[in-house]
């Protein structure tokens, strides 16, 4: 603060000054310790602003080696800045983009994408202040892992008899590096040859294997064993390692009991019997193998690896007398052979023969011909009497069997027992079948074809249901009706269809079936029928089905009930009971059944009340008391008549209060309302009663009050009279006779001209 000087006197003593320190931005200083002054004075602020310190890196230049194993979205480092000035707020950015790495200024943390790459990276920082910022750079150093072989060095032996080509050794390789992939190749071969590689195995897409190729041409005395140097890389760094290949000598199996001969009995020798085991011996293999062939080709034997040679079905039903089995045995290196056996058969069987298949032409059977219906005898002679026959029988397509049967016993081929042939359900491809017959005599056996052909019938179509029902309203001639929606099958293909009706009162369309009416339909005709059954029939042209059909016509409301008169008048007293009927509202509907019930209303809304009410036969009659009416009375209202489907008409309703009939006044037999039928003489004779009851305890308590006369007397004295008009009562709208004056009865206006006559008002 600027020191204040007063001015005074010559020595200038009266000087004030007022320290308040250095402040930072934002401090605040109280004034009130400082010495008031009344005097106008003018003040100054000094503000020494320093220069300000700038933000910095805590942590930062820094070089961080990393290997390239870390996976994505690794937090790698984070940036940590300061600024000593408290008043500052440091913002962090990167300066550096790369898609290998994010950073997040908020937090400062640095972290990878995806795989490091492998080299040096440097990313640079910048921290700013209000005032100034720094830079620094953050070198990232990534190395790579490289592959590790991890089953070589090793050995493999393979024999000189190798000929085709074969995985010998599969590699296992590692490599810790992330998203790294690893191929690996033959890098040299000592001695040198092409007949060992390196490649990847089928069905694999990163496990590689050396292999020996076909025909390698391998021999023990020239080459005893192979140096592979095998080299795997991940495209940075590649390593190799060595698997030595031995050569081994081999030495080929040879036969012990071959050739030989061997006779088997047919009838002692079954599926699975023994006929024969060849032996072999093999000085560097346990494992020997063994394979052959036969002459004839279709030989009933099988050998097996142990050297036993089985039969493969039961001989007695064989015919050929010998074969000769040409056998081989291999080590799994070499194949040595073929070494005979010769195999005779003795007491061999006559096989039956069949002797009516098979035929010149196809067999033709007919459609829908019956269950179990004979289709052939099948006939087989045999040289070897006394044998008993069997017969089966197979299909193509195998579908026949659900439609034939063989007889085993008696060769009888039958249609099915259980399923009817159907020529359109098989459908044009499957008409046609070959039996295949096979007959056997327990030893033997003899087989033939029997070619079917399936032919078409013609077939009745087919209602789906019995029974059918259609509804639609009654109409003029050539109404739809409705549509019964037939389901009529007919099994055979393009088979056309039409339709006909038994009933008279109605057309069917031949081919939708659709139904019409065939002359004007209306049930509001004596005698016409709401429901009819009629007999429906559809052909083919041939062959016919029927279904009933029941048809149901609905009632229309097609007549709108009419009064027989526009108006009707009826005629009352005002005193006519309550209940008394003053006739009847007629009106009719041409509609028979419900559409032809009426009902009748009234509208007295113009009456402002229910005087009158109509019953459901059309009787009117008085509802409510009419003393309110006078003689000469003419009272209007209307009726509406009304069916049960909605239709209307509407009539006007007159009711004559009729005027006396008498020659004078005098003796007139009308009678005149009383002074208490009127309800409203009731209602304001209450109200006055109410007013002068009122008025008489005013006078008792005025009395009592002032306990003389002379003050009431005072108080009630007029001082004067004017009127000009005296008020009448509003009388309620009643409609009366054309003379009023006669049926008019007003006593109070009577009343209150002899009132005003008294007071000298007039």
């Amino acid at each position: 603060m600027i020191s204040h000087k007063q001015e005074g006197g010559g020595t200038d003593r009266y000087t004030y000054s007022t320290t308040i320190g250095p402040k930072n931005v934002g401090d605040s200083f109280d004034w009130s310790a400082a010495i008031p002054a009344t005097e106008s004075r003018t003040y100054a602020i000094r503000a020494d602003l320093g220069p300000g310190n700038a933000p910095t890196f805590t942590n930062l230049p820094i070089t961080l080696t990393l290997t390239d194993d870390r996976a994505a979205n690794t937090l790698l480092f984070t940036v940590s800045v300061n600024d000593v000035d408290p008043q500052d707020t440091p913002t962090l950015v990167g300066l550096t983009t790369i898609i290998d790495f994010t950073f997040n200024a908020a937090n400062g943390e640095v972290k990878n994408t995806g795989a490091l790459p492998v080299g040096t990276t440097e990313l640079q920082f910048r921290v700013n202040d209000q005032c100034s910022g720094t830079t620094e750079t953050l070198t990232i150093v990534v190395t790579n892992i490289p592959p590790v072989i991890t089953n070589l060095p090793s050995t493999y032996d393979i024999s000189e008899d190798q000929t085709a080509e074969q995985l010998l050794y599969t590699l296992t390789v590692t490599d810790g590096s992330l998203n790294d992939r690893v191929t690996c190749s033959t890098d040299s071969i000592t001695p040198s040859t092409d007949n060992f590689f390196v490649r990847l195995i089928a069905g694999t897409t990163d496990s590689y294997g050396v292999y020996v190729k076909a025909l390698p041409s391998l021999s023990y005395d020239s080459v005893r064993q192979y140096a592979v140097l095998i080299s795997c890389t991940d495209t940075k760094t590649p390593v190799t390692d060595t698997l030595t290949i031995f050569v081994t000598k081999n030495n080929p199996p040879s036969f012990d009991n071959l050739p030989a001969t061997k006779t088997v009995i047919s009838s002692s020798t079954s599926t699975g019997s023994t006929v024969y085991t060849v032996t072999a011996t093999d000085s560097d293999s346990p494992q020997l193998y063994f394979n052959m062939t036969c002459v004839p080709v279709t030989c009933p034997f099988v050998i097996h690896h142990s050297g036993e040679i089985l039969a493969t079905s039961d001989l007695t039903s064989h015919t050929v007398p010998g074969y000769d089995l040409y056998i081989y045995v291999n080590d799994g290196k070499t194949l040595v052979g073929p070494r005979t056996l010769t195999v005779i058969i003795s007491g061999i069987n006559t096989a039956p023969t069949i002797t009516n298949l098979p035929l010149s032409s196809a067999l033709s059977v007919p459609e829908n011909g019956g269950l179990s219906a004979s289709v052939y005898q099948v006939s087989v002679t045999d040289v070897d009497v006394g044998q008993t026959h069997t017969f089966y029988a197979s299909y193509s397509p195998s579908t026949g069997s659900s439609l034939f049967s063989m007889n085993p016993t008696t060769g009888l081929i039958s249609t099915s027992s259980t399923q009817a042939i159907n020529y359109e359900a098989l459908g044009a491809s499957a008409t046609s079948y070959v039996i295949t017959v096979t007959v056997t005599d327990g030893f033997d056996t003899a087989t033939q074809s029997l070619s079917v052909a399936i032919t078409d019938q013609n077939e009745a179509p087919v209602f789906g249901k019995a029974s059918y029902a259609i509804s639609g309203n009654e109409g003029n001639a050539g109404t739809t009706v409705g549509d019964p929606s037939f389901d009529v099958t007919d099994p055979d293909a393009g088979a056309t269809k039409a339709f006909s009706i038994d009933c008279p009162s109605f057309v069917i369309n031949s081919n939708s079936g659709v139904v019409t009416f065939s002359h004007d339909y209306d049930l509001d005709v004596a005698g016409t029928a709401p429901s009819v059954t009629c007999i429906v029939t559809v052909s083919d042209g041939d062959l016919t089905d029927t279904a009933s059909l029941v048809i149901t016509i609905n009632d229309v409301n097609d007549h709108t009930p009419r009064f027989t008169s526009a108006t009707f008048t009826f005629y009352a007293q005002p005193n006519t009971g309550v209940g008394t009927a003053l006739g009847f509202i007629t009106a009719s509907d041409n509609d028979a059944g419900a559409f032809g019930t009426i009902s009748y209303t009234l509208d007295q809304t113009g009456l402002g009340f229910e005087y009158f009410g109509v019953k459901h036969d059309g009787e009117f009659y008085v509802k409510s008391s009419l003393l309110l009416f006078s003689s000469g009375t003419t009272l209007s209202l209307s009726t509406v008549v009304k069916d049960s489907g909605g239709l209307q008409d509407t009539a006007a309703v007159t009711v004559i209060i009729p005027e006396s009939t008498t020659a004078a006044p005098t003796t007139t037999t009308d009678r005149h309302v009383t002074f208490w039928m009127d309800p409203r003489n009731i209602a304001w004779v209450t109200v006055a009663v109410i007013l002068f009851t009122g008025l008489f305890l005013f006078c008792a308590y005025l009395i009592v009050r002032f306990g003389n006369f002379a003050f009431f007397h005072n108080f009630f004295k007029p001082s004067q009279v004017t009127a000009k008009k005296w008020p009448t009562h509003r009388k309620t709208r009643i409609r009366y006779s054309k003379n009023p004056s006669k049926n008019r009865w007003e006593p109070w206006r009577a009343h209150s001209t002899e009132y005003l006559a008294r007071e000298n008002v007039y």
